[in-house]
């Protein structure tokens, strides 16, 4: 039996430095990173990892949920913000005790540890994935996938032909 472990995105987005820089800068960047972090996380352990973000208003009107690399990224939709899907994750989980949910939210981690689930912070879960990755913060910030437009940016910058290889 595997551990499943139910991330609340923007609370850990906000109560995290390293992310809550980012966000200041670029909402998706910080997200993105996230999502890296727990990818590698989860590809050294046996788990299943899902994270939740509030969704916008535009989102589908069901909660949308997709896959990026063995994690499942869900994002409520508008009005309906990350908790609510969070606890009816809980709720129709049938074996809670697996269950480990990352927040500060004193109402989820009530909700939890009612309901059998254990809890932690998101500073004690990111200390635990940091620790155990073995990655330092300058790799994680610099370890990150180069977009079309950057790539060509800095291939001007230094005088290189695209096409050459």
């Amino acid at each position: 039996m595997s551990q499943k472990i139910i991330i609340d995105g923007y609370n850990v987005l906000h109560k995290i430095d390293d992310y809550r820089k980012m966000l200041e800068l670029d909402l998706e960047s910080a997200r993105n990173q996230l999502i890296r972090d727990l990818q590698t996380y989860k590809s050294r352990r046996r788990l299943e990892i899902t994270v939740v973000f509030d969704g916008s208003a535009e989102a589908a009107p069901a909660p949308e949920q997709s896959k990026l690399a063995g994690v499942t990224v869900i994002y409520s939709h508008a009005p309906l913000k990350a908790d609510p899907v969070i606890m009816d994750i809980i709720k129709n989980e049938k074996r809670k005790r697996r269950l480990t949910i990352v927040t500060d939210d004193g109402e989820i981690r009530r909700f939890a540890k009612d309901s059998g689930s254990d809890s932690m912070s998101p500073a004690n879960f990111i200390r635990r994935i940091k620790s155990q990755s073995g990655q330092t913060n300058f790799e994680n910030k610099y370890n990150s996938d180069m977009s079309a437009e950057e790539l060509r940016e800095w291939e001007k910058l230094f005088g290189v032909d695209g096409d050459e290889e």
